[in-house]
């Protein structure tokens, strides 16, 4: 479950991204809905203060899960 503060505005940049790249294709754009809570078997995985700062433990480093997608 993700809770997202619908009225939070940001612009997303590189150094947001979470993926073995580094770079993602949305650099620069700005958007509305942001998420603050993320809630996994009843525990919160994952938070945000109201400045949008993350509290709280990662549960996975960033780029050490997923796979590249095959295409048949």
């Amino acid at each position: 479950l993700v809770l997202v503060d619908m009225g939070a505005r940001r612009t997303i940049c590189d150094a947001d991204t979470w993926t073995r790249v580094g770079w993602t294709a949305l650099d620069g754009m700005s958007l509305t809905g942001w998420p603050m809570f993320t809630i996994v078997d009843g525990r919160v995985v994952h938070s945000r203060d109201s400045g949008g700062a993350l509290r709280g433990n990662a549960v996975a480093s960033p780029g050490s899960v997923g796979r590249a997608l095959e295409f048949f």
